[in-house]
């Protein structure tokens, strides 16, 4: 199966901490990439990323540890131009993680009968995510 991970708001987010914005990685990102990575096909599908893989890792460094980011090195990059599922084959089985669906991805994935494939990402209701995802 293929994994499609969004980066803001999904791999990382922002906490206000003492009045300062701070953004962290999420809970539980390094076991479920691990897991991911050795079972599937894990994709970045975000806007920070669009063709190239290293740009993400560098806007990544700064807010991630060196064993996630290690990690993340393996993360296959995706190239899209208008909206995101453009870089997702709706044919194949997939799951894709994100904390923001725009409206005509939605439409598109509702068409092709895999809104289910969408999985909503929210750090603020449930700070421990990524825990009830450990074992896909």
């Amino acid at each position: 199966m293929k994994i499609y991970i969004d980066v803001n708001g999904t791999f990382i987010y922002r906490t206000i901490e003492r009045g300062a914005i701070r953004i962290k990685p999420a809970k539980y990102l390094k076991e479920f990439l691990t897991n991911a990575l050795a079972k599937h096909d894990v994709y970045w599908l975000s806007t920070v990323c669009r063709g190239n893989s290293e740009e993400v890792l560098a806007y990544l460094q700064p807010h991630l540890p060196k064993n996630i980011l290690k990690l993340a090195a393996r993360i296959k990059p995706t190239l899209w131009k208008n909206y995101k599922i453009e870089a997702i084959d709706l044919k194949e089985d997939f799951l894709w993680f994100d904390d923001v669906l725009l409206l005509k991805e939605e439409e598109i994935l509702l068409t092709a009968g895999k809104l289910d494939k969408y999985v909503r990402v929210n750090h603020y209701k449930n700070r421990d995510f990524f825990k009830d995802w450990l074992s896909i």
